[in-house]
């Protein structure tokens, strides 16, 4: 990881820089990225994904990709447009997934 985060436990109220993401496959497709406290090892939750999730993040890629190499106005237009939307429906539905498995009620 190039980008060092500083964070802060919770639980032992260490400081310490986020060395490494973690993910751990959970039921039903769903993983969820984490990453622990290197002094007492309470785990923080990054986020949740699963397989449509992973799949849009593809998408990404390959548009951010497209995005870079393409010259057309018209066509970059459109690429952000649609990455724009891509990324609220992700953000919707990682905000789902987490409600669902923290048992929290979505909208709420």
């Amino acid at each position: 990881m190039n980008d060092r985060i500083l964070t802060k436990c919770n639980f032992c109220y260490s400081d310490f820089y986020i060395r490494k993401f973690k993910t751990r496959k959970l039921r039903d497709e769903i993983e969820r990225t984490y990453f622990d406290c290197p002094h007492c090892g309470r785990e923080y939750t990054a986020y949740y994904t699963n397989e449509s999730i992973r799949a849009k993040q593809g998408q990404m890629r390959d548009m951010r990709d497209e995005l870079s190499k393409t010259t057309d106005d018209k066509r970059k237009v459109k690429l952000v447009k649609k990455m724009n939307q891509m990324i609220e429906a992700i953000g919707n539905e990682m905000r789902k997934i987490k409600n669902q498995q923290e048992g929290k009620r979505v909208g709420g």
